[in-house]
C-alpha cells in the first residue's frame, strides 16, 4: 500500500510538473506572438514614415505643375492680348493676369494644406503605431516572466501537494 501512496505522489508531482511545464510553453507562444505583432506595428509605422515622404514629393510636384500651367496661362493670355495690340499692364489684360495668378496661388495653397493634412495624419498613425509596437513589446517581456514565475509556482505546488498527502 506504501508504494502505491508513493507512486501516486510521483505521478501527482510528474503531472503538475508537465502541467506546468505546458502551461509555460503556452505563455510563450502568446509572448512570441505579442513580440511579431510588434514588429508588425514597427514596420507599418516606417510604411507610414514613408508614405509621408511620398506626400511630400508628390505635393511639390503637383505644385511645380500648377506653377508651370500657370505660367504658360498668364504667358498665352498676354502674348493674345499683345497680339490684339491690347496693353498687357493695364485694363482687363492686367485684371485677366491678376486673376490667373490668383487661381494659381489658391490651387497652391490647396495642395500645401492637403499634404498638410495628409502629413499629420500619417504622423498621428505613425505615432500609434509606435507606441502600440512599444506595448507589445513590453507585455511580451511581462508575459515571459510571468510564465517563468508560473512554471515555478505550478512545480512547487506541485510538490508541496504531495509532501502533503
Amino acid at each position: 500500500m506504501a508504494a502505491a501512496a508513493v507512486i501516486g505522489k510521483i505521478l501527482g508531482v510528474v503531472g503538475g510538473v508537465l502541467g506546468a511545464a505546458g502551461q509555460y510553453r503556452n505563455e510563450l507562444s502568446r509572448a512570441a506572438q505579442l513580440k511579431f505583432e510588434s514588429y508588425q506595428a514597427t514596420n507599418n509605422a516606417e510604411l507610414a514614415r514613408q508614405d509621408q515622404v511620398i506626400v511630400a514629393e508628390t505635393s511639390a510636384q503637383e505644385r511645380a505643375a500648377i506653377a508651370k500651367t500657370s505660367a504658360q496661362t498668364r504667358g498665352s493670355a498676354r502674348a493674345s492680348f499683345a497680339a490684339s495690340n491690347v496693353m498687357v499692364d493695364t485694363g482687363s489684360a492686367l485684371e485677366v493676369d491678376i486673376a490667373q495668378a490668383e487661381q494659381a496661388a489658391a490651387e497652391m495653397q490647396r495642395s500645401r494644406d492637403e499634404e498638410a493634412i495628409a502629413k499629420h495624419r500619417l504622423e498621428t498613425e505613425r505615432q500609434g503605431l509606435l507606441a502600440e509596437a512599444r506595448l507589445k513589446r513590453t507585455a511580451a517581456k511581462n508575459v515571459k516572466k510571468s510564465a517563468k514565475i508560473s512554471a515555478v509556482g505550478g512545480v512547487l505546488q506541485s510538490v508541496g501537494g504531495a509532501m502533503g498527502r
